[in-house]
């Protein structure tokens, strides 16, 4: 029989989505749908009848009968080389995913998950913005043995950051990468270490070429770093590998503007708010002398040359206003030697400047604040 043309069975969809239970009716409309959509050459426009099938599929589908009877595996095993639909390939990474996420169906079904995603992966399909959605999305809800079974996954990811998509496409990426991160808690794992690796290449080369360079990869870098080091295994691993990644850090944010400004300030004081004792000592006496290094290039460079740091109101004397603002025992990491009525000029001085950077501003006096309640030993 030939399907080609037949899409009446979608119409149908809605009608069996009410039903309560996948009785064998239902399961011979989706094997009939399914069929319909492995062999049609017809584009599908509107994909809301996908969508309401998908839903479907995810609330009735739990037991192995009911993937059978439906030809679920059949259509999964077919689709990556039927297909040239968009709208059709997107429906079969979502029901790779309903069998991949779920505990009782996962392990009989792998393969065919796997195949499915890895195609996605190994043709660049995931470039395309409603694929690569997709497919992050589905990661989201995969064990991590599956997520790690899918070669160049870290790679295709890098690559994808690298060039201009679309900003939902990059963002489901960034969600992904660090909802990955967040599930090795105990075996790092290749795939994230080499990624963090390429992370912190890029912003060896930010620092190096930061005047005329404005890659948003870099941006992104920024993104998924803050959110890395919070978690105490990482954060270790990474200044273990990476002991020079603050002062890269504060090397950017010498002449940096916006998005990567804020992206590095986050970067060095979300670390400050994970570290305590000694360690938290250090990060400060490094986090006092990179001030320095900003104060001493708006001096060697000129007030014009560096009239972003004005606006980012880095200078020497704020450390007292900061002191003075919010309360801060800002003398547990540099040392109190200014005198009463210079402070209260300084200040003057600095609560005007700060009116043009609030953000960036707000970050900081909000992580100082945080970091001065950890107990200094």
């Amino acid at each position: 029989m030939d399907h080609s043309e037949n899409l009446a069975p979608f119409s149908e969809i809605f009608g069996i989505y009410h039903y309560q239970e996948m009785d064998d009716h239902v399961k011979e409309k989706v094997k009939l749908v399914l069929d319909v959509l492995l062999n049609s050459s017809t584009q599908i426009k509107d994909d809301t009848c996908l969508n309401k099938l998908i839903d479907l599929l995810r609330t009735k589908l739990d037991n192995v009968k009911d993937v059978e009877d439906c030809s679920i595996p059949n259509f999964l095993k077919l689709i990556t080389e039927r297909t040239t639909s968009t709208a059709v390939f997107v429906f079969g990474i979502h029901v790779a995913g309903i069998l991949g996420s779920q505990t009782h169906l996962n392990a009989l079904y792998e393969s065919h998950v796997i195949d499915v995603l890895q195609t996605a992966l190994s043709h660049d399909l995931v470039a395309a913005p409603a694929v690569g959605e997709a497919f992050y999305k589905v990661l989201k809800t995969l064990p991590l043995y599956m997520i790690q079974s899918l070669k160049d996954l870290m790679s295709v990811t890098v690559e994808i950051f690298q060039q201009k998509n679309s900003l939902f496409l990059t963002k489901s990426a960034v969600q992904f990468v660090v909802f990955y991160f967040t599930k090795h808690t105990d075996d790092l794992g290749e795939q994230l270490t080499d990624f963090l690796k390429r992370l912190y290449s890029e912003i060896c080369r930010k620092a190096e070429n930061n005047q005329e360079d404005s890659s948003e990869f870099s941006s992104i870098c920024f993104d998924i770093m803050k959110e890395v080091i919070v978690l105490e295994q990482w954060r270790i691993w990474m200044f273990e590998r990476f002991p020079n990644l603050t002062e890269k850090l504060f090397k950017i944010l010498i002449s940096s503007t916006g998005r990567t400004f804020d992206g590095c300030l986050q970067c060095l004081l979300v670390a400050a708010q994970r570290i305590e004792g000694q360690a938290l000592r250090e990060f400060g006496i490094q986090l006092m002398n990179g001030i320095d290094i900003l104060i001493e290039n708006n001096i060697t460079r000129g007030q014009e040359a560096c009239s972003r740091m004005m606006n980012y109101g880095i200078w020497s004397e704020h450390l007292e206003w900061l002191k003075t603002a919010v309360s801060l025992p800002l003398y547990l990491l540099v040392p109190l030697d200014k005198e009463p009525e210079k402070i209260r000029q300084t200040s003057q001085t600095i609560r005007k400047q700060l009116t043009s950077r609030p953000r960036a501003i707000k970050i900081f006096c909000g992580t100082l604040e945080k970091v001065a309640m950890l107990k200094l030993q």
